[in-house]
């Protein structure tokens, strides 16, 4: 599963977060990506495999009624850590977002999240809430692409959906799919590229156009240690960005 998170601002925060008790039942345990709060993730992927991430689709069309009669409200990002916990496969993820009305509480009315869903097993969710979900599985090799459009309708002349769609045959592992997320950045726009591998859980991000400096993540050993978040400042000061600061601060003596 590959990633361009494009937006407006930078930064942002990871966190692992094990399993709790919450009403009565045992929570999954979670990876998540967000700049708006551990409620509020944009992207994330449970030990089970299961990854969702969303998009803005520009002009929703047929927006949802006020609650459709559905007893659970939640806010649309807020989905995306409450269905995690709860959910090990695509379906399961469908059947939960369907119980809810989505309410988009902090984009213009007219700006909607569309949302990715893929398991382990290939099975892939495009979903929108008042908006027909499309399911399917993936065989081997094959692959599928979403943007700003939602899939339930033609796809406009988006360059990046074009271009992912013709190489997605070029993609073998980790670092092809980087490599193609990288070009199809946007430029500044684009905060972070990041690849989910569903199986082995590991996570591989570059931030802010770095795409020489990879961050590597492996989730499933990273939650023994407990609960723990990384704010993109901190990566910042790693890897390159370390060594440059260590050969700067190598060239001037200080005295107490």
């Amino acid at each position: 599963m590959g990633r361009n998170f494009d937006w407006l601002q930078k930064g942002g925060t990871l966190h692992y977060i094990p399993s709790q008790r919450v009403y009565g039942s045992q929570t999954t345990e979670l990876f998540l990506i967000e700049q708006m709060g551990v409620d509020k993730p944009y992207e994330g992927i449970n030990e089970t495999g299961l990854f969702i991430g969303c998009a803005v689709t520009p002009i929703d069309l047929n927006p949802p009624k006020s609650d459709n009669g559905k007893a659970l409200k939640m806010d649309e990002l807020g989905a995306i850590r409450f269905v995690l916990e709860r959910a090990a496969t695509t379906q399961e993820a469908v059947n939960l977002m369907e119980t809810m009305s989505l309410n988009n509480s902090y984009l213009d009315y007219f700006l909607r999240l569309h949302f990715l869903i893929a398991d382990s097993d290939g099975n892939i969710a495009f979903y929108q809430s008042g908006d027909k979900t499309l399911c399917k599985s993936l065989e081997k090799g094959q692959g599928d692409v979403m943007t700003n459009f939602p899939k339930s309708r033609t796809i406009e002349n988006c360059w990046r959906y074009n271009t992912v769609l013709r190489q997605l045959n070029s993609v073998k592992d980790m670092e092809t799919s980087m490599k193609l997320l990288e070009t199809v950045m946007q430029g500044e726009s684009t905060i972070w590229s990041a690849v989910f591998n569903l199986n082995s859980l590991d996570v591989w991000l570059c931030i802010e156009n770095f795409y020489t400096t990879t961050h590597k993540f492996y989730v499933r050993e990273e939650l023994k240690k407990g609960y723990t978040s990384i704010d993109f400042g901190t990566l910042k000061l790693s890897a390159t960005y370390s060594k440059k600061l260590k050969k700067q601060f190598a060239s001037h003596s200080y005295k107490l």
